[in-house]
């Protein structure tokens, strides 16, 4: 008897609460065919990384990192005219956003290439110059080192003789002067 108590309480004790159950919303674009797509333009969001910090108001506490949404244009209204093609109005100090933006027409398109292709071409053959400018000074550099290598030594070689003729002259005036007597009375 004592061991079918014990047996209840210890299967009593094991019985555990309903299952948690986590959940992590993941972000949806929705596309669709509606004619508010044309009326209004939807908000623009962007998501930033943000990597383990302390937190600013208590010290004790870290926050792990996680991703940062943040909206950066608000949904707004299509004020153009049916006609016109749909393009969202430029907002100050962001970029166009490349989903509202036409393609380039095939003409448009081949003239960028070909513009990039001769500024490419053009920024080629200035460095080709620039590199040939440099080869050039290179014996020119060589030459100066070299030479002003030669100065030093000539520098060197004619303040050791200086000093050689100042040793040798310096004696011989000192033995040449006349001694001079005091007469103090």
């Amino acid at each position: 008897m004592k061991y079918s108590i014990l047996l209840l309480l210890l299967l009593a004790g094991c019985q555990s609460g309903p299952p948690t159950v986590f959940v992590r919303e993941v972000p949806v674009q929705v596309t669709s065919t509606n004619t508010l797509d044309v009326i209004r333009f939807p908000s623009a969001y962007k998501a930033y990384t943000v990597g383990r910090r302390p937190d600013a108001g208590n010290p004790a506490m870290m926050h792990e990192a996680h991703i940062l949404y943040v909206r950066e244009a608000s949904d707004r209204w299509n004020l153009q005219s049916a006609a016109a093609p749909a393009l969202p109005p430029a907002t100050a100090g962001a970029s166009a956003d490349a989903a509202f933006t036409p393609l380039p027409v095939g003409e448009q398109l081949r003239q960028e290439m070909q513009k990039q292709q001769q500024i490419s071409q053009s920024l080629a053959e200035q460095q080709q110059r620039f590199q040939q400018s440099a080869d050039a000074l290179v014996p020119a550099v060589r030459k100066t080192v070299e030479l002003g290598t030669q100065l030093q030594q000539r520098q060197q070689s004619l303040e050791d003789r200086l000093r050689r003729l100042e040793e040798i002259q310096r004696p011989a005036s000192f033995t040449n002067w006349p001694s001079v007597s005091s007469t103090n009375r």
